[in-house]
């Protein structure tokens, strides 16, 4: 059976080199990232918030209130380094492995799905599909999951430490402002978010003819991939068991 990190990729019916990957090639996937991230988010916290208006239940972010009720050191520990490690391993280098001979596509389709449903909230589900994704297609272009884990501590540190210590000196509604460093900081965040999803969205659309995925390892594989990679008694099992996850978080709590 042929390496699953081939050094070949077919584009346009034409088998082509790929270019070796780098850091300069991460650092672009990596704005990707986050752009994707913020992008995901903003989409995840609407729908729960029309959802939360519809149902007349007020839903909170398991995952804001775990990081700010947190210490910082566990904190750090958990989402910079055991997560990255732990989470890299098992949807990009084992999950990835073994799928990508159905195709690069099918491959990275489907470990951003999951990734985002073992997240078990739609808060979350927008931004770790997109990001998977991203992290799948770090895997798949460099064959490293190193890479990969480097950019979800990356990602993980400035999220999850850095930019809620920012959002520390803004005015807790947003609109009243006491002193210069909270206007200071609002402004930083806005150009800071809005400004990486408007550069990802530019340099998806520059590379996104230049992508190079490679095909499956036979026309029944690259055919058939998604088909066969679901419909299996074993995905559907993990695909059910997710899904419903997600739904319990729905479930309005009595307080």
């Amino acid at each position: 059976r042929p390496s699953p990190h081939r050094t070949d990729a077919r584009v346009d019916g034409e088998i082509v080199e790929k270019p070796p990957f780098g850091l300069r090639w991460w650092m672009v996937l990596l704005i990707i990232g986050f752009g994707c991230m913020y992008a995901g988010s903003y989409m995840g916290q609407t729908m729960m918030k029309v959802l939360s208006t519809l149902v007349g239940h007020d839903y909170a972010d398991s995952l804001t209130s775990l990081v700010e009720g947190s210490p910082l050191l566990v904190t750090f520990i958990g989402t910079c380094i055991g997560a990255p490690l732990g989470e890299e391993l098992l949807f990009r280098k084992l999950l990835v492995d073994r799928v990508r001979g159905y195709g690069d596509m099918t491959a990275i389709l489907l470990s951003g799905l999951l990734f985002a449903l073992f997240h078990g909230n739609l808060y979350q589900f927008f931004y770790a599909f997109l990001l998977g994704m991203i992290l799948a297609y770090v895997y798949t272009r460099s064959g490293n999951a190193w890479w990969c884990v480097a950019m979800h501590s990356v990602v993980n540190f400035l999220g999850s430490i850095v930019i809620p210590k920012l959002a520390a000196f803004m005015p807790a509604d947003g609109v009243s402002y006491t002193s210069p460093l909270e206007v200071l900081v609002t402004l930083f965040m806005i150009i800071w978010q809005y400004g990486l999803i408007i550069a990802a969205i530019i340099l998806i659309c520059i590379m996104w003819s230049r992508r190079k995925l490679s095909a499956g390892l036979t026309p029944l594989y690259r055919e058939n991939g998604p088909s066969l990679v679901l419909w299996n008694v074993g995905m559907i099992a993990c695909l059910a068991v997710m899904c419903l996850l997600v739904a319990i978080s729905l479930i309005p709590t009595r307080p």
